[in-house]
């Protein structure tokens, strides 16, 4: 059986895109917000590097760390082999997806760190890399800490040519698909400009969970640090997990009683047979009735919290849009 790690953040991941690590400056900055923050774990994105380069560069940023480099040079991740276990399970010029294990506690979870392309063909093919992985970490806690050179909604970005509403509406369809919803953040969360007196700013990093890490580390966030030497911010996840101290209470959903077979299900187990004591009786027919309801709600509506949360976030992604092109009928109904 694993067992989470204590009720605080006692891992830190960051991802962060330097534009390039081979000046020593850029790899002074790394190391010392690595220091600063007591990360056992970073990704950094488009890089630059060689592999020839990697280890030298990757033992001054962090002493006597482990390290692995993408096949294109863009992804280079760093981690602290005395805190954390990690295998490499996939890879692609666009992301890399680790397996990370706490060798103390035995809790696993997936990790991908994503440097998209900006060819749109290229990203649906890494869309379709993450509906994979999907498939192989969806069972388990994940998250993916993304450049995706793409905002998600309309007011995600502010100047430059508007975002274009079809392709907003694809892509997040596509995160749905693949069962992965925004951690919640703090900072400033436009997390790359282009630093002209034109302003642009756009929120391109994020970190996305799946529903497992978002149920199983509902105090975890992101915060967005000062973008430093670069033109992207660093993005620095804190994770908090939150220890149950009993069973789950019990919630009755009101949609249960609109069900057509609701009131027949519950009449025909009530009428099984229980011998003892009016209050054992009742005692016990509640007891089992608890049992046959909480399995039938999840084969009939699945997770609720789930279809919520992903309902809301369609609902956001319309919204986003129906200000954008607030006359577009399509939009309103």
């Amino acid at each position: 059986m694993n067992h989470l790690p204590p009720n605080h953040s006692i891992i830190k991941f960051l991802f962060w895109n330097t534009r390039g690590l081979n000046a020593r400056p850029k790899q002074l900055d790394v190391k010392n917000l690595l220091a600063k923050h007591n990360c056992n774990f970073i990704a950094v994105l488009e890089t630059k590097i060689q592999l020839a380069q990697a280890q030298n560069i990757a033992h001054y940023i962090l002493p006597n760390s482990s390290f692995h480099i993408n096949p294109s040079g863009r992804i280079f991740i760093l981690w602290n082999p005395d805190s954390l276990q990690i295998q490499i399970t996939a890879e692609s010029t666009q992301f890399c997806n680790c397996e990370i294990t706490h060798p103390k506690y035995g809790s696993s979870m997936d990790i991908t760190a994503v440097y998209a392309s900006n060819d749109q063909a290229d990203k649906s093919l890494l869309l379709g890399n993450l509906t994979d992985l999907k498939r192989s970490s969806g069972r388990h806690n994940w998250i993916v800490g993304v450049d995706f050179n793409e905002v998600r909604y309309a007011n995600e970005k502010i100047g430059g040519c508007r975002p274009n509403l079809k392709q907003l509406h694809r892509f997040n369809n596509s995160l749905l698909a693949c069962d992965l919803a925004n951690i919640k953040s703090t900072g400033h969360t436009l997390s790359w400009s282009n630093k002209q007196d034109q302003r642009i700013s756009s929120r391109l990093d994020r970190v996305l969970g799946n529903h497992h890490w978002i149920s199983n580390y509902p105090n975890s966030y992101v915060h967005y640090l000062a973008e430093g030497i670069s033109d992207h911010s660093p993005l620095l996840l804190h994770q908090a997990p939150v220890f149950a101290t009993g069973p789950k209470p019990f919630k009755f959903f009101h949609m249960w009683t609109l069900y057509p077979d609701f009131l027949e299900m519950v009449a025909h187990d009530w009428a099984i047979l229980i011998w003892g004591s009016p209050l054992f009786v009742l005692a016990q027919k509640l007891k089992r009735l608890k049992g046959v309801l909480k399995l039938w709600n999840l084969h009939s509506f699945g997770s609720v919290h789930r279809r919520l949360q992903e309902t809301r976030q369609q609902l956001e992604t319309s919204q986003a849009s129906l200000h954008q092109d607030p006359s577009n009928a399509s939009l309103i109904l």
